[in-house]
């Protein structure tokens, strides 16, 4: 009986030891959860500016989700490609509109006036509202999306480029943060979201 008590005492140990593991882990589990819910309540939010048709867009009288990229008119590759992946989605699913606005909001509002907005968007699919406003209001919008935003003027000229964050916010209908897309797989992802909702 004497040679077994070890490998209980060592089995006894070796239990607490995972227990006291697994507790640790779960404490920190909890901590890291409830950080990165109070990141993302931090994220989003109602916003006002001005569309394309030089009326005011207040996001709080459209009572349905929306999806929310910001980009720029004159950006060069990006935006546009990523116009393109949303109109694609929404050509598809011609019903999608019901439940989800899709909005675009620039980034640039000292070129991209209403009037240029109205004309970018035209390449796109007509379901997509387009936003500006002026350099107070889109710095308080970004703030809110925590999106990332610096210009890149030439050598040459006036003209410059905008380096942002390039993600699809969904949003709620009550302008809550629901999820965000990369631009990457957005397609598929979109897909998937939109077939949910059985729209098709």
């Amino acid at each position: 009986m004497k040679r077994f008590r070890p490998n209980i005492t060592k089995y006894f140990l070796l239990i607490i030891t995972i227990l006291v593991f697994i507790f640790v882990v779960n404490i920190f589990t909890e901590k890291t959860l409830k950080i990165s819910q109070n990141q993302v309540s931090e994220i989003g939010g109602s916003f006002v500016l001005i569309d394309s048709d030089k009326q005011i867009f207040n996001s709080k009288n459209l009572k349905k989700k929306k999806i929310v990229y910001f980009g720029y008119t004159f950006c060069p590759d990006v935006c546009p490609l990523d116009l393109a992946k949303l109109s694609e989605v929404y050509n598809k699913f011609t019903k999608l509109k019901n439940s989800v606005q899709p909005i675009f909001i620039s980034l640039d509002p000292l070129r991209d006036r209403p009037n240029v907005l109205k004309s970018y968007l035209e390449n796109f699919n007509p379901n997509i509202i387009g936003l500006t406003g002026n350099e107070e209001d889109i710095n308080k919008i970004i703030k809110k999306f925590k999106i990332y935003r610096n210009m890149v003027k030439s050598e040459d000229d006036d003209y410059y480029t905008i380096d942002h964050t390039s993600l699809f916010y969904l949003l709620d209908s009550n302008d809550k943060y629901l999820t965000h897309f990369g631009r990457k797989d957005f397609i598929e992802e979109f897909t998937e979201f939109a077939k949910d909702l059985t729209v098709n």
